[in-house]
């Protein structure tokens, strides 16, 4: 299994290799798997779960686009 699906902090679907969680925790762990598997290209980005809500907290979103 990936070490990223074994981190409670990051959430990820082995499917579609999408994943978040804290900002700090998810480029972490993005740098790690881009660097283990040179294969994927990952873009993070910004994104609210209610954008209405502002106390709602910042996550960050890999997606993995296989070259």
């Amino acid at each position: 299994m990936n070490k990223l699906a074994t981190d409670q902090n990051v959430l990820i679907d082995p499917s579609t290799k999408v994943f978040k969680g804290t900002t700090e925790t998810v480029r972490k762990k993005a740098k790690e798997f881009a660097t283990e598997a040179r294969s994927y290209v990952f873009n993070i980005f910004e994104s609210r779960k209610d954008p209405s809500d502002r106390r709602a907290k910042w996550h960050f979103y890999g997606y993995g686009v296989s070259k």
